[in-house]
């Protein structure tokens, strides 16, 4: 996400939150891209074993068959956007050559048309 300057000094505890949760927060200057909020290595979550268990439900017999290609594109697909479900929509709109509607920002740098 890319806010302001005055966004930034007015909700910076949320935006340190959402950079704590993973996600790209970029500080603008009259709209150009000045810095990004980083978490610090000693600041992340730390991961807890056994955190989800009992939570699994169900798991599909073919759970560890070989992916599809959206998948494995995936994999070679640049790091310029840090959102999974974004990355993924990219990969489709590749494969299938379908337009993406988005005012997204950060998917510009991919090779994928955009209607917004």
């Amino acid at each position: 996400m890319q806010v302001n300057v005055h966004q930034a000094k007015s909700q910076l505890s949320k935006l340190i939150e959402r950079a704590l949760a993973g996600e790209e927060v970029i500080i603008a200057r009259n709209n150009k891209p000045t810095v990004r909020l980083e978490v610090l290595p000693e600041a992340r979550r730390k991961r807890k074993l056994g955190a989800l268990q009992g939570l699994v439900k169900f798991m599909a017999d073919d759970f560890d068959e070989p992916l599809d290609e959206h998948c494995i594109a995936l994999t070679s697909l640049p790091f310029l956007h840090r959102d999974p479900f974004d990355r993924m929509l990219i990969v489709q709109a590749q494969s299938e050559k379908l337009n993406l509607v988005t005012k997204d920002e950060n998917i510009a740098g991919y090779e994928v048309a955009v209607v917004w």
